[in-house]
């Protein structure tokens, strides 16, 4: 049974071997032999790649002992550095949050102030802000005749164009025209503040004794001359002005 076994051959045994030829073939040849010469160079540089050789690996086997010293100081520290890192940011996502809430809340604080300020202007302004005419809607204008009339369409067109108390006798005299406006003139010069009620009470009782009687007299003298519907149409005429 044959038992084989590896021989791991190294640069110390190379070496070895070489110094063992050498001192055989010292005995059989002189040693002025050219042969032994070139065999003691080379043994020679054989000596110094081993060295070489020698060195680099204690440096390969440093360099490896120092990584793995530094690889285990740095596993080591890993885990602390992994805490201090979310650490950090904990306190930066903290110093965010607060930054942000403050913002929010400042926020919220203008919003309400100019809320406000807003409630504030719309009822300060709320007269004006009804103070709306429709387009096509003009205001009847009054010349002293059939002053109830004119009194009865006033207020439909105040509501229609939201007009306030406060400006209705204004938008009114704008609207007066002939001896009606001659007669504000000299009303509102002496008047200050009018509402609504006491002017058209004033403006009736004015303009109402002209035509008082004559509306009267033609009542009395209206008689069928055309058609039913003239009769009929002015008979709704003298009816409003008695009204």
């Amino acid at each position: 049974m044959e038992i084989t076994r590896e021989i791991s051959i190294t640069p110390k045994i190379i070496i070895s071997s070489f110094l063992l030829c050498i001192a055989h073939l010292a005995d059989i040849l002189p040693l002025e032999s050219p042969f032994l010469h070139h065999l003691g160079v080379f043994l020679i540089e054989g000596i110094k790649w081993y060295q070489s050789c020698s060195n680099l690996a204690k440096t390969r086997k440093q360099g490896l002992a120092t990584s793995e010293s530094s690889l285990a100081q740095m596993d080591a520290q890993f885990p602390a550095m992994v805490e201090q890192q979310m650490e950090t940011q904990r306190q930066r996502i903290d110093e965010v949050s607060s930054t942000h809430q403050q913002i929010m809340e400042k926020f919220a604080e203008l919003t309400k102030e100019r809320q406000l300020e807003v409630n504030e202007e719309i009822s300060s302004n709320v007269d004006r802000n009804s103070f709306r005419f429709l387009p096509n809607l003009e205001f009847p204008s009054f010349d002293g005749c059939n002053p109830r009339n004119w009194v009865k369409k006033c207020p439909r067109y105040f509501a229609l164009c939201k007009i306030p108390d406060a400006h209705r006798v204004d938008v009114a005299s704008i609207h007066l025209t002939g001896k009606a406006e001659t007669w504000f003139a000299s009303y509102i010069a002496v008047r200050k503040n009018v509402d609504w009620s006491d002017f058209i009470v004033d403006l009736c009782n004015r303009f109402r004794k002209e035509l008082g009687s004559k509306i009267v007299e033609d009542f009395h003298k209206l008689h069928q001359l055309g058609s039913v519907e003239e009769y009929l149409e002015k008979f709704e005429d003298l009816k409003s002005l008695l009204l």
